[in-house]
């Protein structure tokens, strides 16, 4: 298959290969097509940085907390951080 890229589409690949993430041209591509692909059908993508994927990746790490560790939170975990944050501000 051939295809032709404007000059500006050439410099992106170009720029995107000179940081290294990418191995070839073809590589690069590859991913963008996935990318197409993932977001036409709906699905996140996991490189996504979209506040999707940031809830995306809080589930994940939220899921790996083994329950008894959860139950050590206290439960005004909120209210606490308020007075520890506003005490550090008060003048001694």
């Amino acid at each position: 298959m051939k295809t032709s890229l404007s000059p500006s589409l050439r410099r992106l690949i170009a720029k995107k290969l000179k940081s290294g993430r990418y191995h070839s041209a073809d590589h690069l591509v590859r991913e963008g097509l996935e990318l197409l692909e993932e977001r036409d059908n709906g699905e996140p993508h996991a490189g996504a940085n979209g506040p999707s994927s940031i809830l995306l990746g809080f589930e994940r790490i939220a899921g790996e907390v083994p329950e008894a560790e959860w139950q050590k939170l206290p439960a005004d975990l909120s209210k606490k951080v308020d007075r520890q944050l506003y005490a550090a501000r008060k003048p001694k």
